[in-house]
């Protein structure tokens, strides 16, 4: 769909903070394209706290003032379950005995099975009815093309924008995620089991008490943690430092392989 049909509806954004979303916000509003409604669904740890990192909240809170003062509706809601509801529900074991059925506490969050990102995506269609909608994909990601029809359309594809030149897009409104300045490749949950090496360090040093929490999320499992244990071992090495920590993880858990 070329720019000017796209004039003809619109759109609705689901935007996630990152800059693939957000440059498609600022590229419709660059290029006239009507905006019906930006969506955000905050992600939640728990009924208060949210599953994004401090840092993060606090620049899509900044950022939703930024598109608010454009004249957008800009319409947040909690995601419809929690990280720590997820965390702390059990599930029936597999009849099996070599088998533990479906995962729970950390587990939950691991790559292959993250129960979260459908909450994500679940929480995302109750709230987006509209007919046509604006999706972030760069003209690059050849991947995700097909995926486009009529009512769901890329400004940065009919644009010929790139990966790397969104970049650019959100740094000219100061709207580019603080994540990827500090060097992480993903805008994942803090408590995600998948973190890259930068962000353990980044909670080890800004952050501990969600270090504490991640703890606790793994504490809580009662079977093998063993496929995980290279993603955990980190939390195992950081406790170890810690003075008087009257818990042993290896009590619980078994994460030394």
């Amino acid at each position: 769909m070329i720019l000017e049909e796209m004039r003809q509806y619109e759109w609705t954004i689901s935007w996630s903070g990152g800059k693939y979303s957000t440059a498609t916000i600022i590229l419709c509003h660059e290029y006239g394209i009507p905006i019906k409604e930006i969506i955000y669904v905050r992600m939640m740890y728990d009924e208060n706290f949210p599953a994004t990192l401090p840092v993060m909240t606090d620049f899509v809170d900044r950022a939703k003032l930024v598109f608010e003062n454009w004249g957008y509706k800009v319409r947040e809601e909690k995601s419809n379950q929690s990280a720590k509801d997820l965390m702390t529900k059990k599930y029936k074991k597999s009849v099996r005995q070599d088998k533990n059925g479906k995962p729970y506490g950390i587990t939950a969050f691991a790559r292959g099975w993250c129960n979260f990102t459908t909450v994500k995506r679940n929480t995302i269609k109750s709230l987006n009815h509209n007919e046509y909608e604006m999706i972030g994909y760069a003209v690059d990601e050849t991947d995700r093309l097909g995926r486009l029809t009529d009512k769901k359309q890329s400004i940065m594809v009919a644009l010929g924008v790139t990966e790397e030149e969104t970049f650019d897009i959100c740094k000219k409104y100061n709207l580019l995620s603080p994540l990827y300045e500090l060097g992480f490749y993903r805008d994942g949950c803090w408590f995600c089991p998948n973190a890259g090496v930068k962000q353990r360090q980044y909670l080890k040093d800004n952050h501990p008490e969600l270090v504490d929490e991640i703890y606790m999320s793994i504490t809580m499992c009662d079977y093998d943690l063993s496929p995980m244990s290279n993603r955990n071992n980190w939390v195992k090495d950081y406790y170890k430092t810690k003075e008087n920590n009257q818990i042993s993880i290896f009590d619980v858990c078994d994460l030394s392989s």
